[in-house]
């Protein structure tokens, strides 16, 4: 069973976009993908894990071990 996780400790979309200085619908279409770990979905929203999201950036945690090329980035 997944652990339970208290929403207020939980991230919004902008939350996860101001912290990697990207857009919002950037970090939608990457959740999207699974090009972002650490999600969790309630209903139709998505909120993240923000210890998750702080490993990814770090390099300590892998997204979904695809490699996803989102539409608008360059590379």
């Amino acid at each position: 069973m997944e652990e339970l996780v208290p929403i207020e400790s939980l991230w919004t979309a902008q939350e996860v976009a101001d912290f990697i200085k990207s857009s919002r619908s950037w970090v939608y279409k990457a959740a999207e993908a699974g090009a972002l770990p650490g999600i969790v979905r309630l209903g139709a929203m998505l909120r993240f894990r923000p210890e998750v999201i702080r490993s990814w950036v770090a390099g300590r945690e892998p997204a979904s071990g695809k490699s996803v090329k989102l539409p608008g980035c360059r590379g």
